[in-house]
């Protein structure tokens, strides 16, 4: 999926309700034209009448590996990793 695509699809979404998204970086290094952060993340999603959507919760710690390209920081790879425990799915 492309940038373009990206903001499409996130814009999309914001339309179902309010979405609290907090990131605190907890430490970078870098070296060159290569920086990885760590962090935590926190997200609440609070639907409105029409969201297909349901309430949501989620926090835990992400990775995130920069690399300065033509003079600007992108990012490369970008990976959360949950602290809950997923759901489980019952069939009836």
């Amino acid at each position: 999926m492309g940038a373009e695509e990206y903001k499409k699809s996130w814009g999309e979404l914001m339309q179902f309700g309010t979405w609290d998204f907090k990131l605190e970086a907890v430490e970078v290094k870098a070296s060159g034209n290569i920086a990885v952060e760590l962090g935590k993340y926190s997200l609440e999603f609070t639907p409105n009448e029409n969201s297909p959507i349901p309430q949501m919760s989620d926090k835990g710690n992400y990775m995130v590996l920069w690399e300065k390209i033509e003079g600007k920081w992108q990012v490369i790879w970008d990976a959360p990793v949950s602290e809950l425990p997923l759901p489980s799915f019952r069939q009836k």
